[in-house]
C-alpha cells in the first residue's frame, strides 16, 4: 500500500463514515446533523492517515523522540568541579542502553521515565495536556470518550497485549504533534484534534447486512486514525505491515524491523527491555505492584487475615477482560469470593493511585 495522499486518506474515511454506512443502514451517521465531509476537522484527520502511513515520516519523527528523551537527561550537578566531569548525555544514555539490554546491576541514577517525560514535554506543549492516565482493561467506549478523548488525557495502556504495545499510541501522537507536515497542512491544534475525534464515536452502530461486519459495535475515528485493527474488533483493517495506523503493525516493527538500535537506539532499547518485562506478568500482578507496592499472592495473604477484600476487589474491577463482562474476585488458589457488576468508570487508572516506597499506603 505505502504512504496514503492526504486525499486519499480523506476519501476513505468519508466512504467509512458516510456513503458506506449509510448504504448499509439506510441512515447517515452525522455530529450535530453534519456529515463527515462536512466537518471541518475532516482536513486534520485525513493529515494524521497520511502522516502514518508515510515510512519516511514515522521514522523521522521516532528521531525526534529519540533527541527529545536525550533531552531530558539531567546534566550533573558536579560539572563545573574538576575533576569530576559529568558525562555527556550520550555518554549517560549509552548506560542506560545497556542497563535495559542486560537487566543486571542499579539502574543509572538519574535517568528515570526519560520516555515518559519527553512524551508528556510534547503532549502538553501541543495541548494534550490531560491528566495522564493507565488503561488496564477494556473500557467501555463512551468512558474512553468521555474520560479520555473530551479531557486531552494521554494514556498508557498495559491491558491492550503485548504486541499493541503500552505507549504506542502516545508514540503516535507524538509523530503527529511534530510533523512539519501536520504543520503545514492543519489549522487546528492537536490537541483540539484529539478532543473532536471523539465526536466521531458510535459504539452501538452495526454493519446491517454485510454478514462479515454485522457484529461490530464500534465504529469510531479513533480506530480509523490509530487503533485500525480489523474484524472482529473494528471496522478498519490494515494489511500492509506499513500502516502504523495499526499498533499492533507499528509496536513489533519498532521492536523488530525498524533498524531501531541505528535511528533511535535508546528508544528501541527501553522499548524491547519493557516488551520483555511484561510479557510474563499477568494483569493483577501488574496492578497489585503498581497500586500496592507488593504482589497479589500478597493482598490474597492480607485478605485472609483481615477478610477486608477492598484491595482485591479494586484489582478485579481494573482488569476485567470485557466491559460486558461481570466481576469476578479471586485468590491466589483459584477460590472466587466474590461476583458483581463491573463498574463502568473502571479500567483507568491515574498516576496518583500508584504506589510510591516514599509513603506507605494502608
Amino acid at each position: 500500500m505505502g504512504k496514503l495522499s492526504i486525499g486519499a486518506v480523506n476519501l476513505e474515511l468519508q466512504d467509512a463514515f458516510s456513503k458506506r454506512w449509510s448504504l448499509r443502514s439506510g441512515l447517515p451517521l452525522t455530529v450535530d446533523k453534519r456529515v463527515l465531509s462536512d466537518d471541518p476537522f475532516l482536513n486534520a484527520f485525513s493529515v494524521i492517515g497520511s502522516i502514518l502511513t508515510d515510512l519516511d515520516e514515522v521514522m523521522n519523527g521516532l528521531k525526534r523522540l529519540e533527541t527529545a528523551m536525550l533531552s531530558q537527561i539531567p546534566v550533573s550537578s558536579k560539572a563545573a568541579l574538576p575533576p569530576y566531569p559529568a558525562k555527556p548525555p550520550r555518554e549517560q544514555a549509552n548506560d542506560l542502553i545497556s542497563y535495559y539490554k542486560h537487566q543486571g546491576g542499579p539502574k543509572p541514577a538519574g535517568l528515570g521515565s526519560l520516555l515518559t517525560k519527553a512524551l508528556e514535554a510534547t503532549e502538553k506543549a501541543y495541548g494534550i495536556d490531560g491528566t495522564p492516565a493507565t488503561l488496564t482493561a477494556n473500557i467501555l467506549p463512551q468512558t474512553f470518550v468521555d474520560d479520555l478523548l473530551k479531557k486531552r488525557r494521554p494514556f498508557k495502556d498495559p491491558g491492550a497485549g503485548l504486541e499493541h504495545g503500552e505507549s504506542t499510541h502516545r508514540i503516535q501522537w507524538f509523530i503527529i504533534c511534530t510533523s512539519p507536515i501536520y504543520k503545514s497542512n492543519c489549522k487546528f491544534s492537536p490537541g483540539e484534534v484529539y478532543e473532536h475525534v471523539g465526536e466521531w464515536f458510535f459504539p452501538d452502530a452495526r454493519g446491517g447486512a454485510d454478514s462479515s461486519l454485522r457484529n461490530i459495535t464500534n465504529l469510531s475515528m479513533w480506530d480509523a486514525l490509530v487503533d485500525r485493527a480489523g474484524p472482529p474488533f473494528n471496522e478498519f483493517p490494515t494489511k500492509d505491515d506499513l500502516d502504523f495506523r495499526n499498533p499492533n503493525k507499528f509496536h513489533p516493527w519498532m521492536l523488530s524491523k525498524a533498524q531501531g538500535e541505528r535511528h533511535f537506539p535508546l528508544l528501541h532499547a527501553y522499548l524491547n527491555a519493557r516488551a520483555s518485562k511484561r510479557k510474563d506478568l499477568e494483569p493483577r500482578e501488574y496492578l497489585a505492584q503498581k497500586v500496592y507496592g507488593t504482589s497479589y499472592n500478597g493482598l490474597c495473604d492480607e485478605y485472609r487475615k483481615t477478610t477486608n477484600m477492598s484491595k482485591l476487589l479494586f484489582i478485579a474491577q481494573n482488569t476485567t477482560g470485557t466491559a460486558a463482562e461481570p466481576v469476578f474476585v479471586v485468590l491466589d488458589d483459584l477460590d472466587v469470593i466474590r461476583r458483581e457488576a463491573r463498574d463502568p468508570r473502571s479500567g483507568v487508572i491515574t498516576r496518583d493511585t500508584f504506589f510510591s516506597k516514599s509513603k506507605l499506603r494502608s
